[in-house]
């Protein structure tokens, strides 16, 4: 069961304003950040929704997965064939592929990319992700790129693992998605209307003073 999403207004809005400048033909990317627990996925599962009601073409996939072939066959784009385990960690990847397409003809409709858990990516992905927010922040293209990250410090319990030697390939991603002027969006810890009312939803009845007091400190997580 799908709960409603609550305390987001204004990441919503942030989002929604991003997903109308893509339609518009002015990408960009976008970096959701939180905890474990804060809402990442659901954001971006929002994401992916509302862009679909407005006619978008949405990609959307687990960052460790980007060559399912369910990822880019909204596209129309079939997923590299498989190759040793070596080339396929250095070799161009499905990002890659679809960076290259933007530039070989237009699109029919807007694209939302939408990633989660970026921290679990390839190291090549990682670097695909960094050209094409590069890409998007000097050509004038109808595509808004998404992507979840776990804040550094929560990549445990609910999050991804990070592979290692991943960490610096995710800085290196940061700092040139700041310097291409990418939108970041940190997911801070609800608050304590919004983790009460939603706790109200899922059980059917108002929390009791107890659990109440337990959910105050939850942040919603």
């Amino acid at each position: 069961m799908t709960y409603t999403l609550r305390g987001r207004k204004t990441t919503c809005d942030r989002v929604a304003d991003a997903l109308a400048g893509a339609a518009d033909g002015h990408g960009r990317v976008v970096l959701i950040e939180g905890a474990a627990g804060s809402g990442r996925s659901r954001m971006l599962a929002e994401t992916a929704a509302l862009a679909s009601d407005r006619g978008f073409t949405v990609c959307q996939a687990v960052a460790d997965h980007v060559g399912h072939p369910a990822f880019l066959a909204p596209l129309g784009l079939a997923p590299l064939p498989p190759v040793g385990e070596e080339a396929a960690a250095a070799g161009p990847g499905d990002l890659s592929r679809f960076a290259a397409r933007l530039l070989e003809r237009p699109l029919r409709t807007p694209v939302l990319v939408a990633l989660d858990d970026v921290q679990g990516a390839r190291p090549a992905d990682l670097e695909a992700l960094r050209s094409l927010s590069a890409l998007l922040a000097t050509r004038a293209l109808p595509v808004l790129v998404v992507v979840t990250l776990a804040s550094r410090g929560a990549a445990h319990g609910t999050c991804r693992p990070v592979p290692d030697g991943t960490h610096a390939a995710v800085d290196r991603l940061v700092a040139a998605l700041a310097a291409d002027s990418a939108l970041r969006l940190d997911l801070p810890p609800l608050p304590e209307p919004a983790v009460a009312a939603l706790a109200a939803e899922v059980l059917g009845a108002p929390p009791d003073v107890v659990l109440a007091r337990l959910l105050a400190t939850s942040g919603g997580a």
